[in-house]
């Protein structure tokens, strides 16, 4: 480099005694003296850089997560939680694959932390605390709500459940009483005969309908607690 010439040739110019040494090396510790000052001011410039970049980029990268956490808030705060017990189901099947998208983002979450945390100790910028504490802020709050709407999906998914198994109760009840409200107690034996064969076999089936019955009675029950 010219710094290495420049004092190559000083060099040779004060070991052949040449003219004006004293001023030689005087001017000769002067610029290596400056260009030493630049050097460790470039040194330091360069590491300043270093670290404001490595800090925007950062904050860029938490800011990026922070906003993708905020627009998942928005679908796991709806109130729908289905009309019926195929709505119910389906929004269900939609929250877990959300759920195993958010596990994704723990990671992401939890190393922005720690890099958070080194680079608050080294560079010392409050900036990068107080941001990391909003992003796990935003994350706990997310995760809750996550938590919550899960609960109330399978809470409605349960009682669709329930309310399906009831309808179809119902229906048999209803279908039931119209047959067994019939007049009709046949004309002939063989007439009465074929309506006692039914008869008897609805008595076997009203045996389990009525445990099924039981069943959702104590479901509704469970449902109410």
């Amino acid at each position: 480099s010219a710094i290495i010439e420049l004092n190559k040739t000083a060099d040779e110019f004060i070991e052949n005694n040449m003219f004006d040494v004293d001023n030689t090396k005087e001017t000769r510790n002067s610029i290596n003296d400056r260009f030493e000052k630049v050097r460790n001011q470039s040194d330091g410039r360069r590491q300043r850089l270093q670290e404001a970049s490595t800090v925007h980029q950062f904050i860029r990268d938490l800011e990026d997560e922070e906003a993708q956490l905020k627009e998942k808030k928005l679908l796991v705060t709806s109130d729908d939680y289905g009309r019926d017990f195929n709505q119910s189901q389906n929004l269900r099947r939609k929250h877990k694959r959300f759920e195993v998208d958010l596990g994704s983002h723990q990671p992401n979450v939890q190393n922005l932390q720690q890099l958070g945390s080194q680079l608050t100790d080294e560079v010392g910028n409050p900036d990068i605390e107080r941001k990391c504490k909003d992003l796990l802020n935003h994350w706990e709050t997310l995760k809750q709500a996550t938590d919550d709407r899960t609960k109330k999906l399978d809470e409605s998914l349960a009682y669709h459940n329930w309310a399906t198994s009831l309808d179809e109760e119902n229906a048999w009840i209803k279908e039931r009483l119209h047959v067994i409200n019939n007049p009709d107690i046949g004309t002939t034996l063989v007439a009465v005969q074929a309506l006692q064969k039914k008869h008897e076999s609805f008595e076997a089936d009203f045996i389990i309908q009525r445990e099924r019955c039981q069943e959702i009675l104590q479901q509704g029950q469970k449902l109410m607690e």
